[in-house]
């Protein structure tokens, strides 16, 4: 659907310079149809074309295949997590620190500053973590190594993430190959979607002690399943489409590191859509979280607006600092000496 989404962009974009440049075009556009259909046609086929120029050159392949790890590998690994867990929650939840090791990564690799509210944004964000973590383990009657198990490949899921982040920030702003937001969403989902149908559902098959090809039949099946529902799966992949194309913008506009830290937000709104989901659509149940979930969602949400601003903040602490070493330069420094040889007239 990323593909798909992309390629429409690419003809409105096209068919927008059409009509902005011929006025007989720019009639036709109250059709609709007209529109349409050349976004449709010109779109893929542009898509398609720059698919093929841009697949020439070697960092773009590198840069496809480091997109695997935050699309295929890394999906791999939350659904192997969620069967050893039996709980999606808590693999998503892991997920939600890579923002950590991305700002880690970027110190290390990319020579990126942290500066004090940076620290502290990573320090509250990692210890809630773990805090949530101790608190999911604590009220387990049984710790077994699926358990384990299944925490180690959510924090290397997360690891994926933030090795995406920081190469696409690499990338996006190397001066060496130029590539759009709309191209990295192409050659990505193009790359992903083929390596996620072959390899990653036949591997999360056999996992579950299920034949290889069971994860192509509940792929089919589920559409059929849910009926006139299923248009709910097209409709999230629009907006994952549409969320990519925000990141990678988010990305070449500042870093990895504050587009995955946006990321955090899922804490709040993916339990809100699960909420909504038990609601109104009576296939769907799933379990209610825990109350503690929310109350370390806040913490961590808190270290999530201390690392998203840091850099402001810091500036803010720079500028309060200055104008207070100013104000107490002015307060302490000492009056103007008298002069002696100063004569009082009568």
């Amino acid at each position: 659907m990323s593909f798909l989404l992309v390629a429409l962009a690419t003809g409105f974009l096209e068919w927008k310079n059409l009509a902005h440049n011929n006025h007989k075009f720019k009639n036709l556009t109250y059709t609709l149809i007209l529109p349409f259909g050349y976004m449709c046609g010109v779109g893929l086929y542009t898509s398609i074309k720059k698919l093929i120029l841009k697949l020439k050159h070697l960092r773009v392949w590198i840069m496809a295949g480091v997109g695997l790890l935050a699309g295929p590998i890394s999906m791999a690994l939350l659904m192997i997590s969620a069967l050893f867990l039996n709980d999606g929650t808590l693999g998503n939840f892991i997920l939600n620190t890579a923002p950590i090791y991305c700002m880690i990564i970027s110190r290390v690799v990319l020579k990126e500053k942290i500066n004090r509210f940076g620290l502290v944004g990573i320090l509250i964000t990692t210890l809630f973590t773990f805090g949530m973590l101790f608190n999911y383990f604590f009220i387990k009657e049984q710790i077994n190594w699926k358990l384990i198990a299944g925490v180690l490949l959510s924090f290397i899921a997360a690891l994926c993430y933030a090795f995406e982040g920081t190469i696409s920030d690499y990338f996006l702003h190397s001066n060496k190959i130029q590539l759009s937001n709309y191209e990295v969403v192409l050659v990505k989902s193009f790359i992903s979607f083929w390596t996620m149908l072959i390899i990653a559902l036949p591997i999360a098959s056999a996992i579950d002690n299920q034949p290889s090809y069971q994860g192509w039949v509940v792929f089919k099946s589920s559409f059929d399943l849910y009926g006139w529902q299923a248009i709910l799966v097209y409709v999230s992949g629009i907006v994952m489409g549409t969320g990519r194309l925000m990141y990678f913008e988010t990305v070449k506009l500042s870093n990895g590191t504050y587009a995955l830290a946006t990321q955090l937000t899922m804490l709040i709104w993916t339990p809100v859509l699960q909420i909504l989901g038990n609601t109104f659509i009576s296939e769907i149940n799933v379990d209610k979280l825990q109350w503690y979930y929310w109350v370390w969602s806040v913490f961590i949400l808190l270290g999530l607006v201390i690392i998203t601003f840091n850099e402001n903040l810091n500036s803010y602490y720079n500028r309060w600092k200055l104008k207070r070493s100013a104000q107490r330069t002015i307060t302490i420094s000492p009056e103007p000496a008298k002069n002696p040889n100063k004569t009082i007239d009568n």
